[in-house]
C-alpha cells in the first residue's frame, strides 16, 4: 500500500469514527429542526452548537457540520403537554432559559425543568404552579434571572438566601408573598434588580430592609397597597440607578422618602405614578445630577419646576400629566433640550382635573409622539387630540372605549406601536386594526380567542413583534400564527 493510500485510509477511518460518535446528536437535531422549527426565531425553542472538547483538541471542529451537536438552550411552552413532548423527544440537559406561560402549565412542568442543571433564566407567567411545588424546586443555585408573574410563590421559597448565590434579577407578582418573604429576599446579596408588582399581601413593614441589598441598582414597587404612614419606612440603597414607585393608596410621598430620593446621586430613571408631588419636593428632584428620565404622570408641575428642568444637563425623556399641563407650561416645555424630534410623553388618567379639550397640547414643539391613557374613559376630546397629533406610540391601559369602540383608530397612518391592556376587545374592534401599518402590537388581557386570531391573521403588513399575553388562546391558534408568519416575533 502506498503512502498516499495509507493516508486516505486513515482519513476515511477517522471520518467514519466521527460520524459514528456523532450520529445520535445529528439525527436528534434533524428531528428537532423538523418538529420545532430550529433557525426560526419566531419559535420559542432555540438551539446552540456544543462541540465536544475532544473534537476541538484534535482540531476537527472546523469540519463539523452546523447541524451536529445542537442543544436546546432556550424553551418557551404553554402547557404541560408541550413540555412533556419536548422532554420525550429531546435532550434538555443543557437548557439555559425557560419561559412557562398559561394556566395549562402545572406542577408537573416544574418537575421537568427541575431536572435541568444548567438553568440560569426561569420565567413563569400566569401558570397553575402552586407554592408547594415551588418550594420543591431545587435548581436555584445557578439562577441569575427569576421572574414569577401570576404563579404560586410564597415566603417559604425564599427562606434560605444561600439558595440563590448568583441571582441578579428578581420579579414577583404573587398573592402569597408577604413582608416576611421580602425580608428574606433582602438577604440575597447579589440582587441587582428587584420588582415587586401587585402583591396585595405586602403591607410595607419590610421596606426598611431594601437598602440592605448591597448591589441593588433597579427597584420597582408597583401597584402595592401600602398605607401612607408605612411608606415613610421606605429605605433606599444609595446606589440606585432606576426607581419606580406606584402605590395607589399613597397620594403623595412622605418627606423622609423625598429626602432619600434626593440623595441618590446615581439615579438615572425616576417614575412616580399615582402621586401628587409637592412643588418644593419637585424642585429637589430636578436637582438630581444624573437624572435622564423623569416620569410624573399624575402630578401637577409648576412653571418654576419646568424652568429648573430646562437647565438640567442630562434629561432625555419626560412624562407629564396631560390633565394638568397648561398653555403657559407648554411654552416652557418647548424650550427643553429633549432629543431631536421628540416632545414629552403625555399621560392621561381618570383622575381630576379633566379638561374639556386639549387643543393647547397641539402647540408642543416638537409634538408629542407618545400618548398613554390609563384607567380613564376615552372621550371625544381625547380622540380628537390623538387624530391631530400624528401619534407614533399609543398605549390604552385599562380604558373604557366609546360606543364606537376603535373605529376612530383606522385612520392613524402614523401609528406604529400600539399597546392595549385590560380592555376587552370584540372582533369588531380588531377589524379596525387591519388598516394600520404597525411594527409592534401588544394586547394584554383583552379577551382574545380563536376567532380573534383569525382576524389578526389578516393584518397586512403583519407587525414584526406581537405580544398576546394573558389571553386564552388555544394552542392550535398559536401554532397557526407561528407557522404562517415566521418573520414575526410572538409572545404568548
Amino acid at each position: 500500500m502506498t503512502r498516499r493510500s495509507k493516508l486516505l485510509s486513515v482519513l476515511l477511518v477517522l471520518s467514519l469514527l466521527v460520524k459514528f460518535l456523532t450520529a445520535r446528536g445529528y439525527q436528534k437535531h434533524q428531528q428537532r429542526k423538523h418538529l420545532l422549527r430550529f433557525g426560526n426565531e419566531s419559535r420559542p425553542v432555540y438551539s446552540e452548537q456544543i462541540i465536544p472538547g475532544w473534537i476541538k483538541s484534535i482540531r476537527l471542529d472546523g469540519w463539523v457540520p452546523e447541524t451536529m451537536f445542537q442543544q436546546i438552550t432556550y424553551l418557551q411552552v404553554h402547557s404541560d403537554e408541550e413540555l412533556q413532548e419536548v422532554d420525550r423527544l429531546f435532550d434538555v440537559t443543557r437548557l439555559g432559559g425557560v419561559k412557562l406561560s398559561g394556566k395549562d402549565v402545572t406542577d408537573s412542568s416544574l418537575q421537568i425543568i427541575d431536572q435541568c442543571p444548567n438553568l440560569t433564566d426561569v420565567r413563569l407567567f400566569t401558570t397553575s404552579i402552586t407554592p408547594e411545588a415551588m418550594r420543591g424546586f431545587t435548581h436555584t443555585e445557578q439562577l441569575t434571572t427569576l421572574i414569577i408573574n401570576g404563579s404560586g410563590v410564597d415566603d417559604a421559597f425564599f427562606h434560605n438566601p444561600n439558595s440563590f448565590p448568583v441571582l441578579t434579577h428578581l420579579g414577583i407578582n404573587s398573592d402569597d408573598l408577604t413582608d416576611e418573604g421580602v425580608v428574606a429576599i433582602c438577604r440575597i446579596p447579589t440582587l441587582n434588580m428587584l420588582s415587586l408588582n401587585h402583591c396585595p399581601n405586602i403591607a410595607g413593614s419590610s421596606f426598611q430592609r431594601l437598602a440592605k441589598i448591597p448591589v441593588l441598582t433597579t427597584l420597582q414597587l408597583y401597584d402595592l397597597h401600602v398605607e401612607q404612614s408605612t411608606l415613610s419606612q421606605l429605605s433606599l440603597n444609595p446606589n440606585l440607578e432606576n426607581l419606580t414607585l406606584f402605590l395607589p393608596t399613597a397620594d403623595t410621598l412622605p418627606a423622609d422618602v423625598i429626602e432619600s430620593i434626593s440623595q441618590l446621586k446615581n439615579l438615572k430613571t425616576l417614575d412616580l405614578q399615582g402621586m401628587n408631588i409637592e412643588n418644593a419636593d419637585l424642585l429637589r428632584l430636578a436637582e438630581l445630577p444624573t437624572l435622564e428620565r423623569l416620569a410624573l404622570p399624575d402630578s401637577p408641575v409648576s412653571e418654576e419646576f419646568l424652568l429648573r428642568l430646562e437647565k438640567h444637563p442630562k434629561i432625555q425623556s419626560l412624562v407629564l400629566s396631560a390633565n394638568h399641563l397648561t398653555t403657559e407650561q407648554v411654552e416652557i416645555v418647548n424650550q427643553l433640550s429633549l432629543p431631536a424630534g421628540t416632545g414629552p410623553e403625555l399621560y392621561f388618567s381618570g383622575k381630576p382635573p379633566t379638561p374639556a379639550d386639549f387643543n393647547h397640547l397641539l402647540e408642543l414643539q416638537p409634538p408629542s409622539i407618545s400618548l398613554i391613557f390609563s384607567r380613564t374613559t376615552l372621550t371625544e376630546a381625547h380622540i380628537r387630540l390623538i387624530k391631530n397629533m400624528n401619534v407614533k406610540y399609543l398605549q390604552l391601559l385599562e380604558v373604557i372605549l366609546p360606543e364606537e369602540g376603535l373605529e376612530w383608530i383606522s385612520n392613524l397612518n402614523s401609528l406604529v406601536f400600539l399597546t392595549i391592556s385590560d380592555t376587552p376587545l370584540p372582533d369588531s374592534d380588531l377589524e379596525h386594526l387591519s388598516s394600520l401599518q404597525l411594527r409592534s402590537l401588544t394586547l394584554f388581557n383583552t379577551d382574545l380567542n380563536a376567532g380573534s386570531i383569525n382576524i389578526l391573521q389578516r393584518l397586512d403588513p403583519m407587525p414584526s413583534s406581537m405580544r398576546l399575553l394573558f389571553n386564552d388562546i388555544p394552542r392550535s391558534s398559536r401554532d397557526e400564527l407561528l407557522s404562517r408568519h415566521p418573520d414575526t416575533y410572538f409572545e404568548f
